[in-house]
């Protein structure tokens, strides 16, 4: 299988790399990736406001991770450069992440450094459910006996070389359509164009026509992940988030047929049918792209469409969902935890069915860009690893963004960019 990692930040302040950190640690490898039951070696540097090493000063760092690791404090001191020294080993795949705890609840964590052993062994917490391609190649089939009827309604892009049309698209709830946008080059030839699906990030919030995408030579579609209209205030989509759509990672919970997070993959993929549908579509060349939410949306359409061609996921969620359950920091881990929310054998089990471990699973023939940011508070990178572990594509690639949160940096973006047009140049 060939498969490749990128490192594309650079790793906390390293002697000689032309882009200087952002972070007060400075792991003694590189790549920060270690062997399992290995001693990492954390070079720390203090300074205060003014620049000035802060000598002989007593801080604590936290420890957040997987298994052995997990949640504990270590106390520090300085020494007359404002140098301390943390060691940190792992008894098992898994990563470190390593910060400075906030002083008060406004204040915020100051990150330090993170690191990995092994993630190319991490597997998931649960194993797929023995039904689980049976259960969704049962959905594949309702979907497509559906007729798939779409209201679209032309935009005025003030553009000459795009055009563009907002699309409302039937699925087996009427009052949840499929809704986003379709964007192409003005005046495409019948088969003439790749394809591209765009699917979002957690939130309620309204998607815009993509016209740069499609100024590029592509046929796009940006699906909203919550079939919401358009055309509305910033108030109405802040008042769905704190309301009707609080929470709603969860809704449906312990049922696997009630999920609204498998209603929302359901959406995404009669969007796809949708563009595959379209005249202009060439046959043969489809990308899907997402980050976060977007991304784990990505790795279900690659699983669950063959066709799909190429799969760029950054950072994507809900994927070893039970990784709590084995004192893992779990992807999503605060829905399960905290709150009312707790996390149980029933909840665990049902959500399966849409992690993304199991759809990536699945992914036979697409080639894939997965990225994992090791400073990553809202989606674990072990629990990305084990979603890119699964993956028995012949071609797949890790992007390793070890100074990076949640956030997906700028040159990891463009790498994706790049990966997509790259497939699309070679891809017959």
């Amino acid at each position: 299988m060939r498969t490749t990692t990128l490192l594309l930040s650079f790793c906390l302040g390293i002697a000689g790399l032309e882009a200087a950190s952002k972070y007060p640690g400075t792991p003694d490898k590189p790549g920060c990736v270690y062997k399992v039951g290995e001693t990492a070696s954390i070079a720390i540097h203090l300074d205060d406001d003014d620049g000035k090493p802060l000598a002989n000063t007593e801080f604590t760092v936290q420890t957040v991770g997987d298994a052995s690791i997990k949640d504990k404090l270590h106390q520090l001191k300085t020494d007359q450069e404002g140098n301390a020294t943390l060691k940190l080993t792992l008894n098992q795949p898994g990563f470190i992440r390593c910060f400075i705890p906030k002083k008060t609840p406004k204040g915020k964590d100051k990150p330090v450094a993170g690191i990995a052993f092994e993630p190319e062994k991490l597997q998931p917490a649960l194993p797929k459910p023995e039904d689980f391609d049976a259960y969704w190649d049962k959905i594949l089939a309702e979907l497509h006996a559906l007729p798939l009827d779409a209201t679209v309604t032309p935009v005025d892009t003030g553009r000459t070389d795009v055009v563009a049309y907002e699309v409302s698209i039937t699925t087996p709830d009427p009052q949840a359509p499929a809704r986003g946008f379709l964007a192409l080059p003005a005046n495409a030839s019948p088969k003439s164009l790749p394809a591209r699906l765009l699917t979002y990030g957690a939130g309620t919030f309204k998607v815009a026509p993509p016209l740069e995408i499609a100024a590029k030579g592509c046929l796009v579609f940006a699906v909203n992940p919550h079939s919401l209209p358009s055309d509305k205030p910033k108030e109405f989509y802040d008042d769905i988030r704190k309301n009707e759509l609080f929470r709603y990672q969860l809704k449906g919970l312990p049922d696997r047929d009630n999920l609204y997070m498998r209603d929302m993959a359901t959406r995404a993929y009669r969007a796809l049918m949708f563009l595959k549908s379209r005249p202009e579509w060439n046959g043969s060349k489809l990308a899907v792209s997402g980050s976060s939410q977007g991304g784990w949306q990505a790795l279900i359409m690659a699983g669950l469409d063959p066709s799909v061609g190429a799969c760029v996921a950054f950072v994507p969620g809900s994927s070893d969902t039970a990784g709590t359950s084995i004192g893992r920091d779990g992807s999503w881990k605060r829905f399960f935890i905290l709150g009312e929310h707790v996390a149980n054998e029933q909840n665990y089990m049902a959500f399966r069915y849409i992690d993304g471990v199991n759809f990536a699973s699945r992914i036979k023939s697409a080639t894939c860009l997965v990225s994992a940011a090791f400073h990553d508070a809202t989606v674990a990178p072990s629990s990305i690893y084990c979603a890119y572990n699964a993956i028995p594509s012949q071609n797949k690639r890790m992007i390793n963004d070890i100074e990076a949160g949640h956030a997906t940096p700028k040159a990891t973006r463009q790498k994706g960019e790049e990966f997509i047009e790259e497939y699309f140049a070679k891809h017959p």
